[in-house]
């Protein structure tokens, strides 16, 4: 499944979507902005893993998350070959 043993403490780890890249060739501050106008939009994120200390969200759930966590720096990293966004259980709004 992971690359990774265990998720420590109260943070989840979530699917990133995949923005489709446009057609036409723009420098890194404009596909950055464009990736963050792209979480703006975000309902619902896939939970990829979650910490010892998670009670009530188990992976496979849909979240909403509070998009300020996701905008101001957040921590993208790969796992298995795909981006994921580690968050904090505080930033969760809904759990479907």
């Amino acid at each position: 499944m992971a690359d990774f043993k265990s998720l420590r403490g109260n943070r989840i780890l979530v699917t990133r979507p995949i923005r489709e890249k446009s057609k036409f060739i723009v420098d890194k501050e404009t596909d950055d902005a464009l990736d963050a106008e792209y979480l703006v939009n975000l309902n619902r994120l896939t939970v990829y893993a979650v910490g010892n200390l998670v009670t009530d969200i188990n992976v496979g759930d849909e979240i909403l998350v509070d998009l300020s966590a996701i905008n101001n720096k957040p921590v993208i990293f790969e796992i298995d070959g795909k981006d994921r966004i580690l968050i904090s259980t505080f930033d969760v709004i809904l759990v479907w």
